[in-house]
């Protein structure tokens, strides 16, 4: 019967974090209770017999933060996991348990706050920060710290169910393996699964008792060793083939016994990087043997199609590939190896996984690219973003055709990177004013709705402010059109920027300005008055002074945009009434 600490280590081992590297979900745990507990220091900690193990670290000291661990003399988390439950310490110089702990010495670790990390009902670790000087940890930090810790156990949980369901996903896969070779080699044969003691596991096919009959075997083959069903002629042959495939290669063989021949193809069957079995599918080919010489005529038709068929695809400026029902590359033309930064011949061959292998890292989003390309339905394209060598966007197609010997796929890769490139600027011309060159009412009015949007959602804040420039009748008047173009051009890049990459300020109509702002009025109050400063200074001659007047509201709770427009209107022309160049809310 095990021990309560040794199921607390299988516990902590199941996780796999144990010298993990950082992962960006538990270092933004740590950023966040740093941030808003106001502590230097803020770790995951995984406690083991002998040392304390950071998945998550933020602010340690040298050379403890490269090191990612401590001996357990270091540790305060140990009393986190050994007691189960939280440990707060305003100065842990003068706490009887941690006062002589060598983290004080070595780590600055003075006021302490620490959450124990339950998985499974064990304790694996604390979730923590440290101060390097005494204070107070009040209740709402630490109720603050306990949710950040369950979300640090929330994580761990996910990863650990994710792991064991690749694992079952790896097992059904292999599964899936075996039973597909054995469909797809039915029934014109036999197929026979070998363990690495060279025992049969698995025997099926309609040939199966024609072979038992030559071989002069009786009852079933499940357990037998393979020798016994090989001919004396054979064995030794047949024997290498097997124990070449348990050692990760694959052969085939043309065999002959008693008159007939047999193709014998021998693969292995892998759990991970091991070889587990091996997979044999005999097949009787005397009457195909037969028929060689009358398939000559049939095989040069075939061989002149080829040929007529690569001298197209060196012409097609399209990625074009050829493959077998065995999702291996025959043919490809020069724009296809071009994608993969090969030549044509080092294609050829390619298996569907090598292809993945290859790709995979060029693509801007490379995760599920193999599940994308599976899923894809026939003669529908789907588009790839590839990243590298150079920004391409591909579109891929694929339809199946008649091969000699099964059914094959064409798949055609089609650069579209200008046509999208075009679309998108297109799409941005849309949104842009211009004369400004800043974003246009349409763009504002989708700002607009995008903000209202998120304070519903997230009950954060909004503002609008309207500006308008003080006189511009008079500049149109007095120094022509082209005049007011230059005033309204410089007026435009000072609004713009001044404002953060968050808000949004764009031209309203004639000399008018709207700014989307996601602050309350207070803060959009201090960005106008910032902006008509910054205006107050420009200089654009023959025009002796540029100012501008703006109205400000914050949309209140259940009030719509337009009745805030409507009040930052007012606003504005309650400034302009006195006296212009000044802010109105």
């Amino acid at each position: 019967m095990s021990s309560p600490a040794t199921d607390r280590l299988r516990t902590l081992e199941s996780t796999g974090l144990l010298d993990s590297p950082p992962e960006p979900s538990f270092d933004r745990l740590t950023r966040l209770a740093a941030g808003l507990l106001d502590a230097p220091v803020a770790l995951v900690s995984l406690v083991d017999d002998r040392r304390q193990f950071f998945k998550s670290a933020l602010g340690l000291l040298e050379p403890w933060a490269s090191r990612r661990e401590t001996p357990i003399s270091h540790s305060f988390c140990q009393y986190v996991t050994r007691e189960r439950t939280p440990l707060v310490v305003s100065d842990a110089r003068e706490h009887p348990l941690l006062r002589d702990n060598l983290a004080i010495r070595d780590l600055s670790a003075i006021a302490y706050a620490g959450i124990p990390l339950m998985i499974d009902d064990q304790a694996i670790g604390a979730f923590c920060v440290i101060d390097a000087r005494p204070r107070q940890w009040r209740p709402d930090q630490v109720e603050l710290l306990q949710d950040l810790a369950a979300s640090v156990v929330t994580e761990i949980e996910l990863r650990m169910a994710l792991d064991d369901r690749r694992q079952q996903i790896a097992e059904l896969k292999r599964s899936e393996q075996i039973h597909r070779a054995i469909v797809q080699h039915l029934p014109s044969g036999a197929v026979f699964v070998l363990d690495r003691d060279l025992r049969y596991v698995s025997a099926e096919g309609p040939l199966m008792t024609e072979i038992q009959r030559r071989a002069g075997l009786e009852g079933g083959l499940i357990g037998r060793y393979a020798g016994d069903l090989v001919s004396p002629a054979n064995r030794e042959v047949v024997l290498d083939r097997y124990r070449r495939a348990l050692a990760g290669e694959r052969t085939d063989t043309e065999v002959e016994r008693d008159g007939r021949y047999y193709d014998m193809s021998v693969v292995p069957i892998h759990d991970g990087e091991a070889v587990t079995h091996a997979l044999i599918s005999s097949y009787d080919v005397t009457d195909r043997r037969r028929q060689i010489l009358e398939a000559s005529e049939a095989r040069d038709s075939l061989a002149r199609e080829r040929t007529l068929f690569e001298t197209t695809l060196v012409h097609i400026e399209d990625g074009v590939a050829l493959i077998d029902e065995d999702s291996r590359i025959l043919l490809a033309n020069h724009a296809f190896a071009a994608m993969l930064g090969l030549t044509p011949a080092e294609v050829i061959g390619l298996t569907r996984e090598g292809f993945v292998r290859q790709v995979g890292p060029l693509l801007e989003d490379a995760e599920g690219f193999a599940e994308a390309l599976a899923a894809q339905p026939e003669d529908v394209g789907r588009e790839f973003t590839f990243a590298r060598p150079r920004r391409r966007i591909l579109t891929r197609t694929w339809t199946r055709v008649p091969l000699s010997d099964g059914d094959g796929i064409l798949v055609t890769w089609h650069d579209v990177t200008a046509e999208r490139d075009l679309l998108r600027e297109r799409e941005q011309q849309l949104l842009l004013d211009v004369l400004t060159g800043i974003p246009n009412r349409r763009a504002a009015e989708t700002a607009l709705r995008t903000e209202r949007q998120r304070m519903k959602r997230a009950g954060t804040p909004m503002s609008v402010a309207l500006f308008d420039i003080d006189h511009f009748k008079q500049v149109n008047d007095v120094h022509g059109h082209g005049a007011g173009d230059q005033v309204l051009r410089a007026v435009a890049g000072t609004l713009a920027g001044q404002a953060r990459l968050t808000d949004t300020v764009a031209r309203w109509g004639g000399e008018e300005f709207l700014a989307v702002l996601n602050v309350p009025l207070e803060g959009a109050r201090t960005f106008c008055e910032r902006a008509r400063a910054a205006v107050e200074t420009l200089r654009c001659p023959p025009v002796e002074r540029v100012t501008v007047s703006a109205g400000v509201a914050e949309v209140a709770a259940g009030e719509t945009v337009s009745d805030a427009i409507a009040r930052a209107d007012k606003h504005l022309y309650d400034a302009k009434r006195a006296g212009r160049n000044r802010i109105g809310a």
